[in-house]
């Protein structure tokens, strides 16, 4: 029961460092669609995923998810501008 419960802390402490790290925009627009798609079909959330990531690849909301690459992958400096 004891390392159960460390396998949790650890798994939160995990999320919590991820999400910190995250697009905040992204977050919010994951979690609406989180929330939404509990009263939803499999078939529209799909459908809502992809009208979402079609926005996201083709910056109608914003360049956050390129910049984030950028930092991320390609330069490696973890400082989206």
């Amino acid at each position: 029961e004891h390392l159960a419960l460390q396998v949790q802390e650890k798994w939160v402490h995990e999320a919590i460092t991820s999400m910190k790290s995250a697009n905040p925009l992204g977050l919010k627009i994951f979690l609406k669609m989180i929330r939404e798609g509990r009263s939803k079909t499999l078939k529209q959330c799909l459908e809502t995923e992809y009208i979402g990531i079609s926005h996201l690849l083709g910056r109608t909301i914003g360049n956050n998810f390129y910049e984030g690459t950028r930092a991320m992958l390609v330069d490696k400096d973890k400082k989206p501008q």
